[in-house]
């Protein structure tokens, strides 16, 4: 079965300079072990931080997915 493929949009977040520093290091630490892009990456990272936060607006951390397309 292919994989559906994901639709982005531009987004604009601005970071300071230590956490981009930061985030970098964290991504080619990661690409030593597997090979994953910047952006699924950093993707992976947020959706992960959003689950761990444990809150939403149903107060389930399940709620913090991302959303999944039928084939």
């Amino acid at each position: 079965m292919a994989e559906v493929p994901k639709v982005r949009r531009k987004h604009t977040a601005y970071l300071t300079e230590d956490l981009v520093r930061a985030l970098d290091h964290a991504y080619y630490e990661r690409r030593l072990t597997e090979p994953i892009s910047k952006q699924d990456f950093f993707e992976e990272l947020l959706w992960r931080g959003l689950r761990l936060r444990g809150s939403s607006r149903d107060g389930s951390p399940s709620s913090f997915a991302p959303a999944t397309t039928a084939p």
